[in-house]
């Protein structure tokens, strides 16, 4: 999580240099790296960025099946703690109103739909700003194959999503 602030300070730090417009920022994680984006955004002050991406993200530590995963929550907190991690689970954490896009395959053996669909739900119920593009069939890592039409059918509408992320019409 402090790698991602660490990116965000340096591009708000280089914005100038690199005529960056600081009050139409986005921020894109995947998988662990959305965990740690949503977890990091939930932390600002305010609402730093215009939108947010997060693709076949973690949304809660808790549950979460497979080895290499079970350690990287014990890692990442440096607790065994269920408390621990359910309080720092983007599900439970993350409340700013900065529009969300999430994006999560039906077929995701590593990180379940069910995480993402919760996520949206309760996102909808309060009241936040949140799109969801559940892709049928695609698996875990299905945007590492940009020929793939799961990868093809979502690309657009990511592109959409983040010229009018709050879905406002003319």
């Amino acid at each position: 999580q402090e790698d991602v602030q660490a990116m965000v300070d340096w591009w708000l730090a280089h914005a100038e240099s690199y005529n960056l417009d600081t009050d139409n920022m986005s921020m894109l994680g995947i998988s662990a790296g959305a965990a740690l984006m949503l977890m990091t955004a939930s932390q600002a002050e305010q609402d730093r960025f215009s939108s947010l991406v997060s693709v076949y993200g973690i949304y809660d530590f808790n549950h979460l099946s497979g080895g290499p995963l079970k350690f990287m929550r014990r890692r990442l907190f440096r607790s065994r703690d269920p408390n621990v991690w359910k309080a720092n689970s983007p599900l439970f954490a993350f409340t700013k109103s900065m529009p969300l896009l999430v994006i999560h395959g039906t077929a995701d053996q590593i990180v379940p739909v069910a995480q993402a669909d919760r996520l949206v739900q309760e996102r909808q119920s309060e009241g936040l700003p949140v799109t969801y593009i559940r892709s049928n069939g695609a698996p875990h890592g299905f945007f590492n194959d940009a020929r793939a039409p799961q990868s093809q059918q979502t690309l657009p509408r990511l592109i959409q999503f983040l010229k009018n992320p709050r879905g406002e019409t003319s």
